[in-house]
């Protein structure tokens, strides 16, 4: 779950802090109030491309979670509570990420993601039309779905 998402020095914000709570959290806004660019910033830092403007200095991303998923812990030098992950994002391109003040590559992040986030957005209850989908579904429901594979 994520706990806390720090944003710093990226296009307009220039120090965002959220903390979410255990249950449902909704981010609402009006346009351009800075929405698309704090889930922008999330996937960056989890590794996906993001679309995230040109940089003028360093931008900071930092997201906290707990509990830590089980495919984290090979990573980690000892067992902890959370789970730190920061990206450093320079005006050059250049991007260094870590896990709990380790570096870490992008690939581990971006298998680590998986276990750490879903991200739900409008229109998204279409795909509940697609025939593939609605197999898969029901696929998942009849516990089928590791013998398909």
């Amino acid at each position: 779950m994520l706990l806390r998402l720090s944003v710093r020095n990226l296009a307009l914000l220039r120090s965002a802090d959220l903390e979410w709570s255990s249950t449902l959290n909704i981010l609402t806004g009006e346009t351009g109030a800075g929405k698309s660019l704090l889930i922008e910033s999330l996937g960056a830092l989890l590794g996906y491309k993001a679309d995230l403007p040109p940089l003028t200095e360093k931008a900071v991303i930092e997201a906290e979670f707990a509990p830590v998923p089980e495919a984290a812990l090979a990573h980690l030098p000892e067992p902890t509570d959370t789970l730190l992950l920061r990206s450093e994002i320079y005006p050059s391109g250049r991007r260094r990420l870590f896990l709990n003040d380790s570096p870490i590559s992008p690939q581990i992040v971006r298998e680590l993601a998986y276990y750490l986030i879903e991200i739900h957005s409008q229109h998204e209850s279409q795909q509940l039309f697609q025939a593939p989908f609605q197999r898969e579904l029901l696929d998942s429901y009849a516990e089928l779905l590791p013998d398909l594979r």
